[in-house]
């Protein structure tokens, strides 16, 4: 319904000195390390620094990094990325011996693929700038650049990354004077917090931010905090609270340049007042939202209020045009978080149950329960690392305690060395009560350690029967259907859920363990899809090269769905008018990566990828899939078609 306001950057300047070209003793040069959304006109500027760097023929590296810095941050400033890169990359190059300025020429280039929307490659960069900063213990843009790697960790959604990273930075931060980045710190801890619903701990970083922005006058740090403590508000149902909060910030943008953040205040003010059913009200801020959003091409943003506004026409009943606003919503998140495509489905199912079509429905319907086992994947995740944390904690601690006895059984013997006899009884009598101390503390360990290996083994029963219900019911829906269409849909749900299920069926047989033998399972799955597609093994070619891989069952997962989507869809589509059908299935390890592939010799995807994975949940969801894993996915469609999957397994 809502998204937390992005972090947008400030500006930093810092100067380096450097030789200049031709006489020029020494300059300043300024170096951004966050560059604000500005809109204006540097043109003739960048043609005159242009022309004096071709006129001088400078021949040194500082002096030729001097110039390629200076016009690629010139071209930044005014958000021309394309025309910037080339010029920062020179600059980079150039600098190899000082790497002060090599090190702010590679933050320019992370600042590039950021705005571009390129994440992996922005952190890249930032991690190499960071590495040299931190050789030259220049604790300033050490803090800036770590702050920048929390902003990207935040929206890729690595939220125990990006608290780690904002943390560590706070850390040097904090014994300095409140300044900018000191408050953007605060307001970016603030937003993790917001989004794992920490919202006590958002609402104190927020204030904290907005203390500081408006002590030092930052007033364009004044409207993005107060816009985040609207989104607070508005999620823990605060409306008025969200409302004082949003009209301070709306009053401020009226005298501002700052397009961005003013859409933002709009957006969250259209969902406060859907919340208190002001339909008009909520339909004016949130067209006003979008006509913003539309403007500065702000696509993620622009998604949401299109999702709100869909909501809202679903609210007042006018399902035609909720729709056409979740439709264009739906094209915008093919690409975006888990939680977006999530937002879209709901809404999706809610209105195709309202309109009584029970086909759409229950295609996003399947659609959304494979989103949500995913973000529950991660939440399970979350919660034994927690508890595996805690258990660390307490096993330290008793270890801790038991050189604290041995300690005092030293002292006593030292101490009774004069009188034999009575030293000799004090120690037998402080070795039986350690040793009783001991055993009761290994007894409570252990039972502690089989309750909990008992209750996950329950877990994992539980989950594996309500999943093996549910893959029945499926099989039984598509006993009664008589559609193709409709009998597929179904097909693929059970076998999504089925791969799932063997998972959890591992799981609990092998007690405590959390890996999964990939050789095993996938042979299970493979067995089970040729069963449901009437894929003949004897008569047709299927190659199984699966290595005894152990994977971590939150890797496992992720793989079996991945080999299960591709592998069902060669059996259902390849083999058209094929006489000799083969189907290879392989499964490696090589060193720290895991490679998967899986070929067919049929007739080939027709389509360009991109285009298929658009109109394909199945492959969308795989490229989601392959996104979570930190891997990649390449195709070929020689002799067939051939999927590769590789991703990192340290």
């Amino acid at each position: 319904m809502y998204t937390v306001m992005g972090l947008n950057p400030i500006t930093v300047f810092f100067t380096f000195r450097m030789p200049q070209p031709s006489g020029m003793k020494n300059a300043i040069v300024l170096v951004i390390f966050l560059i604000p959304f500005i809109r204006c006109n540097s043109q003739p500027k960048i043609d005159s620094l242009k022309q004096k760097w071709s006129s001088l023929q400078p021949t040194s590296e500082e002096s030729n990094g001097y110039y390629a810095s200076l016009i690629g941050n010139e071209f930044l400033t005014k958000s021309s990325y394309d025309s910037a890169l080339p010029y920062l990359y020179k600059a980079a190059n150039y600098y190899v011996s000082d790497k002060k300025n090599r090190a702010a020429a590679l933050n320019s280039i992370g600042i590039v693929f950021n705005y571009k929307g390129v994440p992996d490659s922005s952190i890249h960069y930032y991690a190499q700038a960071l590495k040299i900063f931190q050789q030259l213990d220049d604790t300033v843009r050490v803090v800036i650049t770590q702050l920048n790697l929390s902003i990207i960790y935040k929206n890729r959604g690595w939220y125990d990354e990006a608290l780690e990273t904002a943390f560590d930075a706070l850390a040097r931060q904090e014994t300095t004077p409140p300044d900018r980045t000191l408050a953007s710190l605060y307001n970016t801890v603030g937003s993790v917090y917001t989004l794992i619903k920490d919202y006590s701990n958002a609402i104190v970083f927020h204030k904290k931010a907005l203390a500081i922005r408006e002590t030092i006058g930052n007033m364009k740090g004044v409207r993005q905090s107060h816009n985040n403590l609207g989104d607070v508000f508005i999620r823990i149902k605060s409306y008025d609270s969200a409302l004082s909060h949003l009209s301070k910030a709306e009053q401020i943008n009226q005298g501002g340049d700052d397009a961005s953040t003013l859409g933002s205040t709009f957006n969250f003010m259209g969902v406060t007042y859907l919340k208190k059913t002001n339909f008009q009200k909520a339909e004016f801020y949130l067209l006003k939202a979008l006509t913003i959003k539309k403007e500065l091409g702000e696509r993620s943003y622009e998604a949401t209020a299109l999702n709100n506004l869909g909501e809202l026409k679903l609210a007042t009943g006018n399902y035609k045009q909720a729709e056409l606003y979740l439709n264009e919503a739906e094209a915008l998140t093919g690409n975006s978080s888990l939680a977006d495509l999530k937002r879209n489905l709901e809404l999706k199912v809610q209105l195709y149950k309202s309109i009584q079509n029970p086909t759409s429905a229950l295609k996003y319907a399947e659609e959304l329960l494979m989103v949500n086992d995913s973000l529950l994947n991660k939440e399970k995740a979350e919660s034994l690392i927690a508890m595996q944390l805690q258990y660390e904690t307490e096993k330290k601690e008793q270890q801790i305690q038991l050189l604290e006895n041995n300690q005092r059984i030293q002292e006593i013997e030292i101490e009774t060395k004069k009188t034999w006899i009575t030293g000799l009884i004090i120690v037998t009598v402080v070795i039986l009560i350690a040793i009783m101390i001991i055993y009761y503390q290994y007894r409570l360990v252990r039972l502690n350690k089989d309750r909990v290996e008992n209750l996950l083994k329950e877990v994992h029963h539980r989950v594996k029967n309500n999943l093996q219900i549910l893959a029945s019911l499926f099989s039984l829906q598509s006993h009664n259907l008589k559609d193709e269409t409709a009998i597929q849909l179904i097909k693929s749900s059970e076998s999504r859920v089925n791969a799932m299920a063997i998972i959890h069926k591992k799981l609990y047989r092998e007690s405590a363990e959390r890996t999964i033998n990939m050789n095993e399972y996938v042979s299970e799955l493979i067995l089970y899809l040729t069963h449901t597609y009437s894929f003949d093994s004897e008569k047709n070619q299927l190659n199984i090269v699966c290595e005894n891989v152990m994977l971590d069952v939150d890797k496992a997962i992720p793989v079996g769905l991945i080999v299960n989507e591709l592998a069902s869809n060669a059996m259902k589509y390849a083999f058209i008018n094929q006489p000799n059908p083969i189907l290879t299935i392989q499964l490696q390890q090589k060193e720290d990566q895991f490679n998967i592939k899986i070929a067919d010799n049929g007739q080939g995807i027709q389509i360009p990828m991109e285009d298929l994975s658009t109109n394909s949940f199945g492959l969308k969801m795989v490229n989601t899939l392959v996104n979570e894993l930190k891997g990649t996915l390449k195709t070929q469609t020689e002799n067939g078609t051939i999927f590769i999957i590789q991703f990192p397994n340290p």
